[in-house]
């Protein structure tokens, strides 16, 4: 049931953000543990190694990752500790997370927002309340917790998350939105002090951040709308109501444009993905839904000249910029070796891999067919029975009718 041709080629990893080093983009897949290194220039993808101390078949380790010095270094979203890995000596390294109440809800650390700042990084909670510090030098960690108090004072939205991966740095301050309230927060890194800025209504909530010039670019996500934050006048405006559905947004300002795109995972909700000219004052939808079947997008990131984006339907990195109010759009296919193949579909108890394999419509379609007879076998006798309960009363040949006709549903749905 192999077949070189795709397995050289097709074999989809998702992640959720990336570090560029020169003509190298380096990231965590998001579907299980691993490090990898994709060569731009190739588009060659290659396995580096699993993170210690983890599953190999865990999904969504780790959140947002950073550069400090030779090292980089992962925000756990999932993962047990901080890791980090040495792109010079090739080796990984760990940190241990002190302990913090968490939701019995939401058990694992679920960090996303990660920045370095001189010898520390800092890392901003997703789900938690909580911003952690780690220094490089020492290897110490410190959990901040002591200013959810005054923010809870700004407003507090149970429903909803509080940081994500848009946490900007300008000198010694980093700045963050939640979706909590109205407020930006503002952490000064020299002595992690913490004071809230008010942006806007009172009702607003605020899916992405942005810096450009001398503002910072906002979505209110209720009332769909585009706002900038002077830093000089400390005064907000709007500036111009987005079409469609108020949703999620990813945003990115690059070449004195802001890029926004939608992150709504459904192509039977309106929404779009667009670019705002401030200068021009002009707003103009991208018609990207082709490359994508309109879903959202996974990430969307700027670095350098170009906006990087990535959706979770297809196996292509866009790579884009606007030449002259033409949109230029590189469309990087990453194809990875055997040896992927080998690591990660004849392993077969990967959730990513079964989900795939019984659910078209929610995945690739390069890989609904294409694994193994090892793959094939656990799938139908399910050798880790205690690990999947839910298919004790099952039949070896009820497996196998499900799973070449489709009838059978994986776990992972």
């Amino acid at each position: 049931m192999k077949n070189d041709a795709y397995i050289t080629k097709k074999c989809p990893v998702q992640f959720w953000d990336f570090v560029m080093i020169e003509d190298d983009l380096w990231y965590a897949a998001s579907g299980f543990n691993g490090l990898f290194r994709a060569d731009l220039k190739s588009k060659i993808s290659k396995f580096v190694g699993y993170f210690p101390g983890e599953s190999n078949n865990a999904a969504d380790l780790y959140g947002g990752v950073c550069r400090w010095r030779d090292k980089l270094i992962f925000a756990p979203f999932v993962a047990n500790r901080i890791a980090a890995y040495d792109i010079v000596k090739n080796q990984f390294e760990t940190y241990t997370i002190p302990a913090f109440e968490r939701n019995t809800k939401y058990p694992f650390p679920y960090f996303m927002g990660i920045v370095a700042v001189q010898d520390s990084i800092f890392f901003f909670g997703n789900i938690h309340p909580v911003i952690m510090q780690l220094n490089m030098i020492t290897g110490e960690v410190k959990l901040h917790l002591k200013w959810y108090k005054d923010f809870e004072q700004c407003g507090k939205d149970p429903a909803t998350f509080l940081f994500d991966r848009h946490v900007l740095r300008r000198d010694a301050y980093l700045y963050a939105t939640s979706r909590q309230n109205n407020v930006m927060l503002k952490l000064n890194t020299k002595n992690c002090r913490v004071e809230f800025v008010e942006i806007g209504d009172r009702s607003a909530r605020y899916s992405a951040l942005a810096f450009g010039e001398d503002q910072f670019w906002v979505i209110d996500q209720i009332h769909n709308e585009l706002l900038c934050f002077s830093v000089n006048s400390q005064k907000t405006q709007k500036i111009v109501s987005l079409p469609g559905e108020a949703g999620n947004y990813d945003i990115a300002f690059c070449n004195g444009c802001l890029w926004i795109f939608s992150k709504r995972f459904s192509n039977t909700i309106s929404a779009y993905d667009m670019v705002y000219n401030p200068e021009r004052n002009h707003l103009e939808i991208l018609n990207l839904k082709q490359m994508h079947d309109g879903y959202g997008v996974v990430f969307a990131k700027e670095e350098g000249e170009y906006v990087y984006c990535m959706y979770p339907d297809s196996n292509e990195i866009y790579k884009m910029h606007l030449v002259n109010d033409e949109l230029i759009i590189h469309k990087l296919e990453l194809e990875y070796s055997n040896a992927l193949y080998d690591t990660v579909y004849e392993s077969g108890m990967i959730d990513g891999v079964f989900h795939e394999a019984s659910s078209a419509k929610l995945c690739n379609t390069h890989t609904c067919i294409q694994r193994n007879m090892n793959t094939f076998l656990k799938y139908v006798l399910y050798e880790e029975k205690a690990k999947y309960p839910q298919y004790l009363g099952k039949q070896i040949g009820e497996n196998i009718w499900g799973l070449t006709t489709g009838g059978i549903r994986s776990h992972g749905e």
